[in-house]
């Protein structure tokens, strides 16, 4: 499995696919399933608002497992 650094309350930690799942689901509510959608309409949305080169640089920094779970359908 890959991870990915994010930061959270001022801090970076490596984050399993899963965990940031189940931290969407914990904020959000309604499951897994529900949070990676709501993960993936997230970053549609931001790929539409800043576009699909700027996107394309954030996305290469997110390992193949991240962007399988959350390409847009």
């Amino acid at each position: 499995m890959s991870s990915v650094t994010v930061a959270t309350h001022g801090r970076a930690e490596q984050m399993e696919l899963i965990e940031f799942l189940e931290r969407v689901d914990d904020r959000v509510g309604g499951g897994l399933e529900f949070a990676q959608d709501y993960a993936r309409a997230v970053l549609t949305t931001l790929r539409e608002t800043i576009g699909d080169d700027e996107f394309g640089d954030i996305a290469s920094e997110l390992p193949d497992e991240y962007l399988t779970a959350l390409a847009a359908t």
